[in-house]
């Protein structure tokens, strides 16, 4: 099936893990400790490797960012919660969006890694390598001010004012796909998802899981 694109076909945005090492960079130089979402696919292993910390959650359940975002960022309002998404996660849960543009929780920060295809397996073009445009459904969803950014100059400003801003931030980012980068080893999905719930039950001294 071919698909039509509405943008250039030539177009070359910067690689992903250029976006992500300029995030983590800003989150250092902040001191900040955010809780990240990130969700399934290669950027597990690429901001496992950029920025490694027990308050990464690494989501292994396609879809399911947002709202999972979205309600770490309620719970725990006085956490600064960062999701990185992907355009394919947020295509599949559209209406997630209607009910973020809702309760607008002024300590999430959405960052779409847009690369207009289903990388992870096998390149397939996503809807927004056609005529559809998440800035857009956004905005109808209604979002104020989602912000889409195409250089990593760009994305450096737009992280900045939105690591300093007390509001929520919804940003897609047009990306291009580093090569798989692997998990280093000993490092599993599973375990790095205990270390997340240690992580929060430390810092916020509850009790999540029962101790065994």
């Amino acid at each position: 099936m071919s698909v039509t694109r509405r943008r250039e076909a030539d177009v070359d945005y910067p690689n992903r893990i250029e976006y992500l090492r300029a995030l983590a960079a800003e989150i250092d130089r902040r001191r900040l400790e955010p809780l990240v979402v990130v969700a399934l696919g290669a950027m597990i292993d690429e901001w496992n490797a950029t920025h490694p910390a027990d308050a990464n959650f690494f989501n292994s359940a396609m879809g399911s960012n947002l709202p999972l975002a979205l309600g770490l960022a309620l719970a725990l309002p006085h956490r600064l919660v960062v999701l990185l998404d992907t355009d394919g996660s947020q295509l599949m849960t559209l209406g997630a969006l209607t009910t973020l543009a809702t309760l607008r929780p002024a300590n999430l920060r959405v960052l779409v890694m847009d690369n207009e295809s289903y990388a992870y397996t096998g390149g397939q073009p996503s809807a927004t390598a056609g005529v559809a445009d998440l800035e857009a459904i956004a905005r109808g969803c209604g979002i104020a001010d989602p912000r889409r950014v195409s250089t990593l100059a760009e994305f450096e400003g737009a992280i900045g004012e939105a690591l300093r801003d007390s509001r929520l931030c919804y940003m897609i980012v047009k990306a291009s796909s580093p090569p798989g980068m692997g998990l280093p080893r000993g490092f599993t999905r599973l375990e790095s998802k205990y270390r997340f719930v240690r992580y929060v039950e430390r810092q916020e001294n509850v009790s999540i899981l029962p101790n065994r």
